[in-house]
């Protein structure tokens, strides 16, 4: 069967503009099905970079980091908080939307670092900007720092 030149012109444009509307959704705004996500269930962790940290002080003494992660394949980022005593929390905050992602899971011990930590849930990224923060305290539990902020990434 021979399809007419216009016909195969039209079918052309067609997939042309099907393809080009698939390859532009999402790119430029976050995917929500990534938003208050668990990190490493989600296998969004396995590629995560520390875009962002800062140090968190006690009474001059450095006793924690906040560091706001990034995964490229997921797109998504989350923040994770080390502290030097068992006091420790943070969230993560996307810029343009306010969206705000909750607290820590909860309280991990790294026993290769000698620190806890914890980590939030997911915020996708994708057209945003976001930023961590996080408060620690010292070994023996009697001071704890002001609420830290990452930079914006």
């Amino acid at each position: 069967m021979r399809v007419s030149p216009a016909l195969q012109r039209a079918a052309a444009v067609v997939v042309a503009g099907t393809a080009l509307l698939a390859g532009l959704s999402g790119s430029a705004q976050a995917n929500p099905g990534h938003d208050l996500r668990h990190p490493i269930d989600s296998g969004c962790a396995a590629d995560a970079i520390t875009a962002r940290s800062a140090a968190l002080y006690a009474d001059g003494a450095r006793i924690g980091t906040i560091q706001l992660r990034y995964s490229p394949s997921c797109r998504s980022v989350w923040t994770r908080v080390y502290s030097d005593g068992p006091r420790v929390d943070g969230s993560t905050h996307r810029n343009e939307t306010s969206t705000y992602s909750g607290h820590c899971y909860g309280t991990l011990w790294d026993s290769a670092l000698g620190q806890y930590y914890c980590y939030t849930p997911m915020l996708d990224d994708a057209g945003y900007t976001s930023f961590g923060e996080g408060i620690a305290s010292n070994r023996a539990n009697t001071r704890t720092s002001v609420w830290g902020v990452t930079g914006s990434y």
